[in-house]
C-alpha cells in the first residue's frame, strides 16, 4: 500500500493528542472520489480542536502501526468538539466507532474501539485533484480538479476519499490559493446573506468580531449587496481597525465597551438593524437582540465567550423578533444548492469582491505554527495550507 501523511486527533483510554502520523492511501468505495489534496483552508473551528491541546513535541514513536511524525498531546476533554453529550458515553460510544468506521470520510480506518481509542482527522475543506473514482461516479473523472467545504473532518490529509455527493468541479480561472481560501468562507458568508437572511440594499446589519476570517469576507459582501455594516471587535487594536477601514467599514465599535449598544442605537438613528451575526455567544447575544429593529433577525454564528443556554421567548415577542443558529453543512446538504453556491462564490471571486490571495500560507508539516498564529491573532485574515 501507498502511504501518505495526515494529521488526526486521538482521544479516548489513551493520553489525548494531535499528531501528524503516516497512514495508507485508502481506496474510495463504489461513490466515492479519492482526492489528492493541492490546498487545504484553515478555518477557526479546527482551532477549536487544537486549543484543548497542550502543546509538547516528542520524539516520534509507533502508534496503532503507523509512524508519528510528531505528536501534540494532552488534549483536555477533546470529545467535547464532536460529542454533544459527554455524559451519555456509551451511547455516543458506539456511534462514533460506526461513524469512523462506516464512513471513509474520516480518512482513517482504526483497528481500535472507542474503549481504548477514536482517531479524527481534522479539517473542514480542501482543494484538489480527483486520484481514483467508485465504479458508481459518474460526474467526476480522473484529473479533475474539485473542492469540497461541508464535510466535517477529513482535510488536514495529503489525500482523502470522499462522497461525490460533497464535491463540486473547481473552474480553470480560480486558483488553488483562491479556492481554498474562500470555499468556507466564501459559502458561509453566502449563506447567510442570501439563504438565512436576504441583505438588500439600505439595510443596516451588525457583525460581531468583524477582523475574523468570515467577519472580513461578510464585510466584502455587504458592501457588494449595497448595505450598511456596522462591525465590532473586541478591543481599540489599530490594526484591526485598519483592516475593517480597508474595506470601506464606516462604523467601527468595540464590544468590550460597556455602551457599544447605545452606540448602535445612535447609529441607526434608533431604528436598530435588520440583522445581527453574532460568533461571541454569551457575552452579547442578550445585546444583540436589544439592537435589533422590529422584525429584525438574530443570527447567532457561535459561542467563543460562552454558551448560550437559554432565551426568553419574551425577549423575541416584544418585537416579533426571529432568533436562529444556522449551520453551513445543513444549507448545503442538497447537492444542487451546493453546487449553485460554489459557482456564486466563484463568480464573486471574478469579480474581485473575494480575495484571490489568501493572508498567509503555510506547508503542511507546518500546520501547527498556523494554531499558534490563530492562537495569539498574527496573520489576520484568510489562512490556507498548499501542499
Amino acid at each position: 500500500m501507498h502511504k501518505q501523511k495526515l494529521y488526526r486527533i486521538t482521544y479516548g483510554n489513551s493520553n489525548p493528542r494531535f499528531e501528524l502520523v503516516e497512514a495508507d492511501i485508502p481506496t474510495p468505495k463504489d461513490d466515492e472520489i479519492l482526492i489528492k489534496h493541492t490546498a487545504i483552508g484553515i478555518n477557526f473551528q479546527d482551532y477549536e480542536h487544537y486549543k484543548k491541546t497542550l502543546v509538547s513535541i516528542s520524539k516520534p514513536v509507533i502508534t496503532n502501526n503507523e509512524k508519528s511524525f510528531g505528536v501534540y498531546s494532552n488534549i483536555k476533554q477533546a470529545i467535547k468538539s464532536f460529542l454533544h453529550n459527554p455524559s451519555n458515553q456509551a451511547t455516543q460510544a458506539t456511534q462514533a466507532t460506526q461513524a469512523t468506521q462506516v464512513s471513509s470520510d474520516n480518512n482513517i480506518a482504526s483497528n481500535n474501539t472507542f474503549s481504548n481509542i477514536v482517531t479524527i482527522t481534522p479539517g473542514i475543506e480542501a482543494v484538489g485533484i480527483v486520484h481514483k473514482i467508485g465504479k458508481l461516479v459518474k460526474d467526476f473523472q480522473v484529473g479533475q480538479r474539485v473542492g469540497y467545504c461541508t464535510v466535517t473532518d477529513g482535510a488536514y490529509s495529503q489525500y482523502r476519499t470522499i462522497n461525490s455527493n460533497y464535491v463540486f468541479k473547481i473552474q480553470d480561472s480560480i486558483s488553488d490559493e483562491a479556492a481554498a481560501a474562500n470555499l468556507v468562507k466564501g459559502m458561509t458568508a453566502h449563506y447567510l446573506m442570501r439563504r438565512t437572511f436576504y441583505v438588500q440594499p439600505n439595510m443596516t446589519i451588525l457583525i460581531h468580531a468583524a477582523s475574523s476570517a468570515v467577519g472580513q469576507t461578510m464585510l466584502r459582501l455587504v458592501k457588494e449587496y449595497k448595505a450598511t455594516a456596522i462591525a465590532t471587535i473586541g478591543n481599540d487594536d489599530q490594526e484591526k481597525k485598519s483592516i475593517l477601514q480597508n474595506l470601506e467599514c464606516e462604523y467601527i465599535l468595540n464590544y468590550n465597551n460597556p455602551d457599544w449598544v447605545n452606540q448602535v442605537k445612535e447609529i441607526t438613528n434608533n431604528k436598530g438593524v435588520n440583522v445581527v451575526y453574532d460568533c461571541l455567544g454569551r457575552q452579547t447575544v442578550l445585546e444583540s437582540i436589544d439592537c435589533l429593529m422590529p422584525f429584525g433577525l438574530m443570527v447567532l454564528l457561535g459561542q467563543i465567550t460562552g454558551s448560550v443556554n437559554t432565551i426568553d421567548p419574551q425577549l423575541l415577542t416584544q418585537k416579533s423578533l426571529f432568533f436562529t443558529m444556522p449551520q453551513l453543512q445543513y444549507y448545503k446538504q442538497d447537492n444542487i444548492e451546493l453546487l449553485l453556491s460554489a459557482l456564486e462564490v466563484f463568480a464573486l471571486i471574478e469579480k474581485g469582491v473575494l480575495p484571490k490571495k489568501a493572508n498567509q500560507i503555510y506547508k503542511f508539516d507546518n500546520v501547527v505554527q498556523a494554531m499558534h498564529d490563530i492562537e495569539n491573532h498574527r496573520n489576520l485574515g484568510t489562512k490556507i495550507v498548499l501542499l
